[in-house]
């Protein structure tokens, strides 16, 4: 077999009808039926090589919303944001992720800092020499952080038990702030 005799045919494609074609064709199996003569809408549908299962589909579209419904269509469900409400949301979504990096981060801080992150132990708690003992420090922070951040991710509680760990063997006048 050689290659002048193999012939190839081209994949079909679907056809495509604009609004314009759409309409012109229901109007005229409007008027074949109008004119009382059989099969004409038969003989309309074949002319123009479609079904009259498109015929009807149109008829539908045109009775519920005009010409506007006979114009092509984006295939598939219609999004439930547009363009401006999905920036807006990545923003929020942005924001809200900064947010929780800069409260991480503040906690880290006062982790930290030599002073425990909650202000309200009295002064009938502190060791000797004005510190408060390492262990009650390290304890509250790490209580308080876990009521304030029920949701971090385990490498973010990790980093946080393991400051706050490095902070209560600290030896108090071993640091310069």
């Amino acid at each position: 077999m050689n290659g002048a005799s193999v012939e190839t045919v081209p994949p079909k494609t679907r056809r495509r009808y604009s609004a314009a074609e759409k309409l012109r064709i229901v109007t005229a199996a409007d008027a074949a039926l109008a004119s009382g003569e059989p099969g004409a809408v038969g003989t309309l549908l074949r002319r123009e090589g479609i079904y009259s299962s498109h015929l009807a589909a149109w008829r539908k579209q045109l009775r519920a919303n005009g010409t506007k419904g006979l114009e092509a269509r984006k295939p598939g469900r219609k999004p439930k944001l547009d363009a401006k409400d999905r920036q807006l949301l990545a923003a929020n979504k942005e924001l809200a992720k900064l947010r929780r990096q800069l409260e991480v981060a503040n906690a880290v801080i006062d982790l930290q800092k030599k002073g425990s992150p909650d202000e309200d132990v009295g002064q009938e708690r502190l060791g000797s020499g004005g510190q408060r003992p390492p262990s009650l420090s390290m304890a509250r922070a790490i209580s308080g952080l876990w009521e304030w951040k029920p949701k971090a991710s385990r490498v973010m509680r990790r980093s946080l038990v393991l400051a706050a760990s490095m902070r209560a063997f600290e030896r108090p006048n071993s640091r310069t702030l």
